[in-house]
């Protein structure tokens, strides 16, 4: 949590100055942080623009409070950005991070603009430190390796071995979010949050599953009514017929304790299926891009599956998987 402001005693002279339209109440930040991480779509990413804030924090607080509150987010953010440089230079914090960090604060400081704090993001045109992209999270399978991490999904789902409920459940749950993740590239906060309610068969080849984004958007790919009738299946057997509004793979369960364990047991499976790649939901995410690209399915496409609102992401997900793939060629 970021350190609470005090506020000025209440025995102060003179009154607190009028704030015109483009500056917030007095000791707004805590408050303004807390609204804007409402509007952030995953816990990943609220934890992500948490940490960035907190770091901004005392900055902030050590602008001089004769500033209107305005003036303090934008004199605020021209030091800490100094400061960022500085730690660049001197190498204690690497260009990634620099640029991570410039990143959060802007979206924040977006924010405040589009809630008439800020009459413009002093960071909207700042050129961010260049960095290599890194292609480790984006890491696509190949065809014949996504094929081998499904059968060995199905073979451990129908394995004897499994005796108890709770695994043989589990075992369930793994293959079907593979297929899910593999059919239309979700991430994995989407896919903690589907609900039997968010899942739409539309006639007698189609679905359609309603994913929460990024941001609280929302957008509707197109599954296979057979995989959406399993999927259906799964939650009635997992929550019952009173948990239409339970998430499918977490139930009532804590989205980060299961987002930890589906991506421990993808890495397990793929070693098991003797895959050497690290495999994650976004692997997954990936390789749905990858292989709808290799189909000839044109990128546009591929950016509205994936929920993309900058065609460039989309291209580095398939860039970087096929760079890979030259790389393992030469």
């Amino acid at each position: 949590m970021l350190v609470p402001f005090r506020r000025q005693g209440a025995g102060a002279s003179a009154p607190p100055p009028a704030h015109a339209v483009g500056s917030p109440a007095p000791d707004s930040l805590a408050s303004l942080v807390a609204r804007f991480l409402l509007t952030c779509g995953t816990e990943a990413t609220r934890r992500t623009y948490r940490s960035i804030l907190r770091d901004f924090a005392p900055t902030f607080d050590a602008v001089g409070r004769a500033a209107l509150e305005g003036d303090r987010l934008r004199l605020a953010a021209e030091l800490y950005i100094a400061d960022l440089r500085q730690r660049l230079e001197a190498r204690r914090e690497s260009a990634a991070t620099v640029k991570r960090k410039i990143s959060g604060l802007s979206s924040f400081l977006h924010f405040c603009v589009e809630n008439s704090l800020l009459v413009r993001n002093p960071l909207e045109r700042m050129k961010r430190p260049s960095v290599r992209p890194d292609t480790s999270a984006h890491r696509a399978l190949s065809r014949e390796e996504r094929d081998r991490l499904l059968a060995r999904a199905t073979l451990e789902r129908e394995s004897p071995h499994e005796a108890s409920p709770a695994r043989r459940m589990w075992a369930r749950k793994l293959e079907l979010a593979i297929k899910l993740c593999l059919t239309c590239g979700c991430r994995v906060g989407e896919l903690l949050k589907l609900r039997a309610c968010d899942i739409e068969i539309l006639d007698n080849e189609k679905a359609r599953v309603v994913l929460l984004a990024k941001g609280a958007e929302r957008h509707a790919p197109l599954i296979p009514r057979g995989l959406a009738e399993r999927l259906l299946a799964l939650a009635a057997d997992a929550h019952g017929p009173e948990g239409l509004g339970f998430s499918v793979f977490a139930g009532q369960a804590k989205a980060q304790s299961v987002e930890d364990r589906i991506n421990v047991s993808l890495s397990g499976l793929a070693q098991r299926a003797g895959i050497e790649k690290h495999v994650t939901v976004h692997t997954l995410r990936a390789t749905c891009a990858t292989l709808h690209h290799d189909a000839g399915v044109p990128i546009i496409r591929i950016q509205r599956l994936l929920g993309h609102k900058n065609l460039a992401t989309t291209s580095m997900y398939i860039r970087s998987a096929h760079e890979e793939l030259l790389e393992g060629e030469l």
